[in-house]
């Protein structure tokens, strides 16, 4: 069987899972880890990545396995979503990825994008992330679908 095949006969029942961890902060390539099977609905262009840290506990809790798909731009308002910025630290991690509902309050001034994008953490022991027009663009990765049991 060749390996285009399998890799599409594993995207009916499986999904690939990247570490995420690897990359944070290192300016890698996320590598795949492998696949792990999945029940329900899902789509080829899902896949799964760990999940550590309290910040978005009790709705994702510390190593949990989510599954994420990629998010169009102008939909992302209070969603949950796998974000990177190269000035992120984000606090469970210290790394560059970090998972937190979606926030912005950016207009345009003048022709010129003004405003700020705020990652909220659902535990209130957790600051949220905010990211000032200024700062650069965070890069939304994915949307959470849902976290696996």
């Amino acid at each position: 069987m060749t390996s285009s095949r399998l890799i599409s006969q594993r995207l009916t029942s499986h999904l690939p899972v990247y570490s995420l961890d690897a990359a944070a902060g290192s300016g890698h390539d996320i590598e795949r880890e492998g696949w792990t099977e999945v029940t329900g609905s899902i789509s080829q262009d899902m896949f799964v990545s760990r999940v550590l840290g309290r910040s978005m506990e009790p709705d994702i809790l510390d190593g949990s396995y989510c599954i994420f798909r990629p998010i169009a731009a102008g939909t992302r308002q209070g969603k949950t979503v796998l974000a990177q910025h190269s000035d992120i630290a984000d606090p469970d991690t210290g790394g560059s990825y970090t998972v937190k509902k979606y926030d912005s309050d950016f207009v345009v001034v003048d022709g010129e994008r003004r405003g700020s994008v705020t990652l909220r953490p659902l535990n209130p022991d957790f600051d949220p992330i905010v990211i000032r027009s200024a700062d650069g663009d965070v890069r939304i990765v994915a949307e959470l679908v849902r976290v696996l049991e």
